[in-house]
């Protein structure tokens, strides 16, 4: 009965550890991004001006900041187009879960306003379920245009 009394708190804590980090920071099998093949998407000259870890526990969120050259409207075709680019060279260097694009129309509005536009890139395209798949399995990732107000 003493033995039933010690193994059982420890058994349950052994479940609770593996429960908390089961998830977001599996290890798993290393997949590369799914990329569709797709029309040729014209976009305008762009610049990646910064990138900001956001990952809580094991969960890899990155934020990237992009700069816009040209102030003309963009559709979300090309939104996702330059989301797919940063992403791509986000992901040849390191494993992530999920990746939001922010776009910007001049380097010094970076974080001092709203931006233009904003792309996520997580599964099922939802930020909020970055935590949902193991880092670095894009298996169900997708893009999404989480607002658009260059064409305002």
């Amino acid at each position: 009965m003493l033995r039933l009394r010690i193994l059982l708190p420890m058994l349950f804590l052994l479940v609770a550890v593996l429960t908390l980090t089961a998830g977001c920071g599996e290890k798993g099998s290393t997949s590369t991004p799914t990329t569709k093949p797709q029309e040729s998407v014209s976009v305008p000259p762009f610049q990646l001006t910064s990138t900001r870890d956001v990952s809580f526990a094991n969960c890899v969120r990155i934020v990237a900041d992009v700069v816009v050259q040209e102030t003309e409207p963009l559709t979300d075709r090309q939104l996702i187009e330059i989301a797919r680019r940063i992403v791509d060279n986000i992901t040849t260097s390191k494993p992530v879960n999920a990746i939001g694009v922010f776009f910007w129309y001049s380097e010094s509005s970076v974080g001092q306003q709203a931006a233009a536009a904003s792309v996520d890139w997580a599964p099922s395209g939802q930020w909020d379920k970055a935590d949902t798949m193991p880092t670095g399995n894009y298996s169900k990732h997708s893009y999404r245009v989480d607002f658009n107000n260059t064409q305002e």
